[in-house]
């Protein structure tokens, strides 16, 4: 009885990739669907005794496997740039690895084409440039294993013919499964389950990366309510709306606090097919019932400045206005600008917006 499962590509004798049964990668869901899975009764003597065993196959086409991996987004070109990304290369230096025949063939039977190892210090990129099995064993390593197995299945996928079969034997199933669990089990629908569950526990581990936690809110916050407001518009204000996708995001030199009433240039933003224009203003200090009214002048005078868009040199005026608040409004402060902008489009960010946006943005760094 086989010990491992392997993945065969029009070569029965030779596996393009194997792996032990309790440590599948989800392959099975990418390349197969669950009427592709065939089973073979047999019967094996060990000292002396018969012992029953099943046989549990998938079996499809090369170009059964091509259509389904295409359809799942999975096509070679994505495969290489994912890849080209995580090792640092372009994606013609990667094909160049892979378009050695010698290293190419290395790389499908998974030996290392030495055994020197890297020292530390040594110039990756040209390794991974020059020995494609040494990308496979890094994505490996850094445990991208079912994107380096497609790495190395596309290159035999694509050489072989439509008709070829591609199998996945899994003989080796027989070791933790007895011979009706095989005959009962959707192995594809587990490879699936499988897939699910390492998503729904990836995405609980890194939820902060899509909802910040409280303790880094209040850190940023902090850092907000230190800042002097020049600070806090450039390194806080323009940065955000430049990741948010505003165009011309630029500060106005010198003005006085009535001239524009904003803080930066018309900026400009591409929705359903049309520009629309957007000013803002930020404030380093709290906005209370007294500042309040000297705020909602600027905003006031801001949708009242006409300007020309150098696309069209037609006139126009602001379809909207952001205020950011480094410290936040007493209730009485936002009760008022919130009354007076009735009618007009102003969004307001108060700290815990802002701190929200800083951290989606990964713009700590401009916060020391």
């Amino acid at each position: 009885m086989a010990n491992l499962s392997h993945l065969y590509i029009s070569d029965m004798d030779n596996p393009q990739i194997s792996w032990k049964w309790d440590t599948a990668p989800p392959l099975l869901a990418m390349i197969f669907e669950p009427g592709d899975k065939e089973t073979k009764l047999h019967t094996e003597t060990y000292e002396g005794e018969s012992h029953e065993y099943v046989d549990v196959r998938y079996r499809a086409t090369a170009k059964q496997a091509i259509s389904r991996l295409e359809a799942k987004g999975l096509s070679f070109d994505r495969v290489k740039r994912w890849v080209a990304s995580l090792l640092g290369l372009t994606v013609p230096e990667l094909e160049s690895s892979l378009a050695s025949d010698e290293a190419a063939q290395e790389f499908e039977e998974g030996k290392p084409k030495d055994e020197k190892t890297p020292e530390e210090g040594d110039d990756y990129d040209e390794d991974i440039a020059n020995d494609p099995t040494y990308a496979y064993e890094v994505l490996t390593d850094d445990g991208y294993f079912e994107l380096a197995a497609l790495l190395s299945l596309w290159p035999a996928l694509l050489a072989a013919k439509p008709e070829d079969a591609v199998m996945f034997d899994g003989s080796d199933a027989a070791l933790v499964m007895d011979s009706k669990e095989i005959l009962e089990t959707d192995f594809v629908k587990e490879a699936r389950d499988a897939l699910q569950d390492r998503l729904n526990t990836t995405s609980a581990l890194l939820e902060f990366l899509r909802r910040p936690t409280p303790e880094a809110i209040e850190f940023v916050k902090d850092r907000l309510a230190e800042m002097s407001e020049d600070d806090f518009l450039r390194k806080v204000v323009v940065p955000v709306l430049e990741a948010e996708g505003y165009q011309n995001v630029k500060v106005i030199q010198h003005h006085g606090p009535t001239e524009f009433g904003t803080d930066l240039k018309p900026m400009r933003k591409s929705e359903m097919g049309k520009w629309y224009y957007e000013g803002a203003q930020a404030k380093a200090e709290r906005i209370d019932q007294d500042m309040a009214p000297h705020v909602w002048a600027q905003i006031e005078t801001a949708f009242g400045v006409k300007f020309s868009d150098e696309a069209d040199n037609t006139p126009k005026s602001l379809d909207r206005m952001y205020l950011f608040m480094a410290k936040g409004a007493t209730t009485n402060g936002l009760r008022y600008l919130q009354e007076k902008s009735f009618g007009r489009t102003v969004r307001f960010f108060d700290p815990d917006d802002i701190a929200a946006l800083v951290l989606r943005h990964d713009l700590l760094g401009n916060l020391t």
